[in-house]
């Protein structure tokens, strides 16, 4: 029994040196990891990835400052980035993380009992400071890495932030986007008339008939809105990616690929399943929501390589297909949940319409929408009722829901 405790004690032992070990070095390699960054920012040079000639002689120069009994005797007197390690050299803020460095290796190294580590590390340190180390209490360790730690991020956000693309919205730059303002207005347009042809026209009212340039958008701006609401949000992911292009690195480029390419399978297995319920007629609202995501991205593909083939600016054009296509499948699905509100009953509102010797309530008519001359009802047993305003005797609506056209009461 005795045995067992001291082997457990042991083991508990030499898991806790082993997570002094990993806070110690993680110090480490945040301090590294800042002066690269710094360095990075100070001297204006490119990502990491992007030039591995540079990256290697940062990692060396950065590593002989930290580690002085490493540092290649070359590194400063014969490389072509002497300037940068000689700024190093000078640089307080690297002189002080490298001071702490030693402080905390020297504690590691007095608590896993290594002493002649600890020799070393106090060798370097009088030669450069003049004096032992001074000591480091254990609940500092945790400390000093969480500074380390939010330090790191804060200089990465500092040099990636250094090589975001801004957008120039200066008055000049504005004015070859005017034509495209007039050309959203059409499209607003187009939208109102779409959704109200596939609302109205699915019970088989034609709206040529009864609707007017206004009345297409007035009977829809909800919808509209709401698409639009949705569209914003995929403008700001556009806008952040546009910003954010000129800072990932090869690798995080890499990494996002392979992302995008489980996202798309994702998409396909989502866009499959959106088919399947919307043929058998069960398409639930929280998967009509997420619709437009999967089918942007599954018809974004053969867009692209259309787009690259066949458009000299493809980027932008095709940027502008996906938000179109994000913006219409919204409206047409927005279009189907009114519709099949309209058949199950519910027209989401109470009401009271007198028309001679007929009176249309909720109990009898379900309400599909209204123009500034007529109400349009679709009865409990499928028919249809076009109610001229000018017909109408009494007219009780909600506050809430507003129709164009005089009201009488």
């Amino acid at each position: 029994m005795k045995s067992f405790i001291c082997r457990q004690l042991r083991r508990l032992y030499f898991w806790c040196l082993k997570i002094l070990a990993r806070r110690t070095a993680d110090i480490r390699i945040f301090a590294l990891l800042i002066a690269v960054s710094r360095i990075r920012s100070r001297f204006d040079l490119s990502l990491t990835g992007d030039d591995e000639k540079l990256d290697n002689e940062l990692h060396n120069i950065v590593c002989g400052f930290f580690d002085q009994n490493t540092k290649p005797p070359s590194v400063i007197s014969k490389s072509e980035y002497a300037h940068i390690a000689q700024w190093l050299e000078n640089d307080e803020e690297s002189k002080n993380d490298r001071k702490m460095c030693l402080r905390v290796s020297h504690w590691l190294a007095e608590r896993i009992r290594d002493e002649e580590k600890a020799r070393l590390i106090v060798s370097m340190y009088q030669s450069l400071y003049g004096q032992p180390p001074e000591p480091i209490k254990d609940d500092d360790i945790d400390r000093i890495r969480s500074e380390f730690k939010k330090r790191l991020k804060d200089e990465q956000n500092a040099f990636l932030d250094s090589k975001a693309r801004l957008i120039d919205l200066r008055l000049e730059r504005l004015t070859p986007i005017l034509p495209w303002i007039s050309l959203l207005s059409l499209l607003f347009i187009f939208a109102g008339y779409l959704h109200t042809s596939l609302v109205y026209g699915h019970f088989g009212i034609e709206t040529n008939q009864f609707f007017s340039v206004n009345d297409y958008l007035a009977g829809s701006v909800r919808e509209i809105q709401s698409a639009l609401f949705s569209v914003s949000g995929f403008l700001v992911g556009i806008l952040l990616e546009h910003r954010n292009k000129e800072t990932r690195t090869k690798y995080e480029l890499n990494r996002i690929m392979r992302y995008d390419r489980i996202f798309e399978l994702l998409s396909w297995i989502g866009f499959l399943a959106f088919l399947y319920h919307l043929y058998n007629g069960s398409l639930y609202p929280g998967l009509r929501t997420i619709a437009p995501f999967f089918i942007m991205v599954v018809a974004g593909r053969p867009i692209f390589y259309v787009v690259r083939k066949c458009i000299k600016n493809p980027p932008t054009v095709y940027r502008i297909l996906l938000i179109l296509i994000f913006f219409f499948s919204s409206l047409w699905l927005s279009a189907d949940s009114k519709i099949q509100d309209i058949k199950n009953g519910n027209s989401g509102m109470d009401f009271e319409i007198e028309a001679g010797t007929k009176k249309f309530t909720q109990e009898n008519s379900v309400f599909i929408g209204g123009t500034s001359r007529y109400i349009f009802l679709r009865a409990r047993e499928g028919n249809i009722d076009i109610i001229p305003i000018g017909k109408i005797e009494r007219i009780k609506i909600p506050a809430v829901e507003e129709i164009s056209g005089p009201k009488r009461k």
